[in-house]
């Protein structure tokens, strides 16, 4: 038998006893980590967001009570109540986008990542004059 076949049969069957090996293991019970305080399968609270708030990429938490979101696909990032889920305020801080992802900062600020990777920066979240840096 050639060299090349030899060395093919065997690198198939590595592969093959791994892949058997990985999916037999994939039946078990993952462990519960203790350590993880938080019971996913039942939760605390359930709320319900407004209608504006379908399509949203992500939540933070920017202070005691209150609870900031991105829109997906609008410049907008909206407070809302952290008990209730209603919407306080809503903030335009860029245009239309495909806005990913928000992030609280340090100084009261919050990041946003748009799908370009395009990084905002937003400061004075809670006040009315928005800083925006890009």
């Amino acid at each position: 038998m050639d060299r090349s076949v030899k060395v093919f049969m065997l690198i198939s069957g590595f592969l093959i006893a791994t892949l058997f090996f990985l999916v037999k293991d994939l039946g078990r019970d993952v462990p519960v980590n203790s350590s993880f305080p938080y019971d996913i399968s039942s939760p605390t609270a359930e709320l319900k967001l407004d209608s504006d708030l379908r399509e949203v990429s992500g939540l933070t938490i920017i202070s005691d009570g209150h609870i900031a979101s991105v829109q997906d696909e609008k410049g907008h990032i909206y407070i809302l109540d952290a008990q209730t889920g209603k919407k306080i305020e809503k903030k335009k801080f860029a245009k239309d986008g495909d806005y990913e992802g928000i992030a609280s900062g340090p100084n009261k600020s919050v990041f946003v990542v748009r799908s370009d990777g395009k990084l905002f920066r937003i400061k004075n979240i809670r006040r009315g004059d928005l800083k925006v840096e890009e």
